[in-house]
């Protein structure tokens, strides 16, 4: 979802407007590489700490789900630098229209 903090480009903040404010229940829409238009429902949205691979990865195949996950990260300033110490995910999954 962004950069370095040291590398300046138009995706250093692309998901930052989810980061603490989406909420289960509320929609969004990806495009596939087909062109469909799909829609997702958000079902948790949580900041975990930035080592924590496994929750960031989970895998819902097993459980027959179709899920997307959003990922940013959370900056933090450590001596002076912004560095990132947590991780916003947001997790939908496909509704069936």
């Amino acid at each position: 979802s962004s950069n370095f903090s040291s590398v300046q480009s138009d995706y250093n903040t692309i998901f930052k407007p989810i980061e603490r404010t989406s909420e289960p229940g509320e929609e969004f829409f990806v495009y596939d590489q087909y062109g469909r238009k799909l829609k997702f429902r958000v079902f948790e949205a949580i900041s975990i700490d930035e080592a924590d691979v496994a929750t960031a990865y989970k895998n819902y195949e097993a459980e027959d789900r179709r899920v997307v996950t959003l990922q940013g990260s959370i900056l933090e300033r450590i001596n002076g630098r912004l560095e990132p110490t947590k991780r916003w995910l947001t997790r939908g999954e496909l509704v069936a229209e």
